[in-house]
């Protein structure tokens, strides 16, 4: 996650930001990437790729916790779906 602007100086050195502020940080990086027309980081492709991590995880739990490959869509290797996600 980038640093943003918001809350600065509002809390002073050593305070913890809660979990909540965390989103709060999540939106205005997003939001900021949009208006800079710039790739947002991470990414939706990159959320993908968690999703399919999490689905693998998910599956090899089923199964005795077996080594479960991670793909994409249409059984493409993830790398290959993100690819056209982000149009590298």
């Amino acid at each position: 996650m980038t640093k943003t602007t918001i809350g600065v100086g509002i809390l002073g050195a050593g305070h913890g930001l809660g979990y909540e502020h965390l989103f709060t940080h999540e939106v205005a990086d997003l939001v900021t990437a949009i208006g800079a027309e710039t790739q947002p980081s991470p990414s939706f492709g990159e959320a993908l790729q968690v999703q399919h991590v999490l689905h693998a995880v998910e599956q090899s739990a089923g199964q005795n916790s077996i080594w479960t490959a991670t793909s994409g869509s249409a059984g493409q290797p993830a790398s290959t779906a993100l690819q056209g996600l982000a149009g590298n």
